[in-house]
């Protein structure tokens, strides 16, 4: 936004913010591409902006294989160059720090 002081022209004021929605509110959780041979994205479907979002990737024997958390984000980004073949089961939790909602899905590597 820029601000013209109206008694002076040549006075301005120039600033970035972010919008926010009032209320985080998650329908649905997903992963993708799958299959991914570089990176998978996981996002949710819905409205707001979790102010603290977490993904956990896990292999199929239950080791934790990666794992991220971001603040002020619709998303968060996995690049999945350092694993093997495979699936994976990843849980996602968002919050804007009163609700809070999570999913668990499976996203497959193939390269």
């Amino acid at each position: 936004a820029t601000y013209k002081d109206p008694t002076d022209p040549t006075d301005t004021s120039t600033d970035t913010i972010t919008v926010i929605a009032s209320k985080l509110d998650v329908t649905s959780f997903y992963a993708g591409p799958s299959p991914s041979a570089g990176d998978v994205t996981f996002g949710y479907q819905g409205s707001g902006i979790a102010s603290v979002m977490s993904v956990e990737v896990y292999d199929l024997a239950g080791h934790c294989v990666w794992t991220q958390e971001l603040a002020n984000v619709t998303q968060i980004v996995w690049d999945c160059q350092s694993v093997a073949n495979g699936a994976y089961i990843y849980l996602v939790t968002a919050t804007d720090g009163t609700e809070t909602f999570r999913g668990k899905g499976t996203v497959f590597i193939s390269r």
